[in-house]
């Protein structure tokens, strides 16, 4: 036994838990570190493959003939194809141009040596009483076909080129040749 208010082993319940305390203030922030160095410059990078080269544009060309007061003379080059132009000036009424497509008569330079036909002209062939229509190629070769003047009756006159087969393309007999002086390159 023991005594009262003694020291005995009894011990009584736990009391309760008591408020918790303040949090404390944040210190300061610390001080930025130092920046880190640069790394070295990448090497250059190889230039990319040229693109290939594009299509040559289609050349186009005109020339005109007006030898007197009565008839008129075009030639025109457009998209590769050529045509011969008359325009007759008599009469009261205007008369229209008329076009002929010589492009598919026999001769006429489309690629290849030849080259492409790139320029044009016109002028009378007074010998043969007609009209000369030449083109000038890329490969710079000349080529001439002659049309025929038919005054066409009581109609506006016309141009008789011929047929496709019998009124060909012919290359002329020398070619324009660097530094020639009434000369230029044979045509074998």
């Amino acid at each position: 036994m023991s005594e009262a208010g003694g020291k005995g082993d009894c011990k009584g319940p736990t009391g309760p838990t008591g408020p918790k305390g303040d949090k404390g203030a944040t210190g300061p922030t610390g001080p930025t570190g130092p920046q880190g160095a640069t790394g070295p410059q990448g090497l250059p990078g190889t230039p990319g493959a040229t693109g290939a080269t594009g299509a040559a544009a289609p050349c186009s060309d005109i020339d005109a003939y007006h030898p007197q007061g009565n008839v008129e003379y075009r030639s025109v080059l457009t998209n590769g194809r050529y045509y011969a132009g008359i325009r007759d000036l008599t009469g009261s009424e205007a008369n229209p141009m008329l076009w002929t497509d010589l492009t598919n008569h026999t001769g006429y330079p489309a690629g290849g040596a030849a080259g492409q036909p790139c320029g044009t002209a016109v002028s009378e062939h007074p010998t043969s009483t007609g009209v000369q229509f030449d083109v000038l190629t890329t490969t710079g070769r000349v080529y001439e076909i002659t049309c025929a003047f038919d005054a066409n009756g009581p109609d506006p006159a016309i141009l008789n080129c011929g047929t496709n087969t019998g009124n060909v393309w012919a290359e002329m007999n020398r070619r324009p040749a660097t530094d020639a002086v009434n000369g230029g390159t044979i045509v074998p």
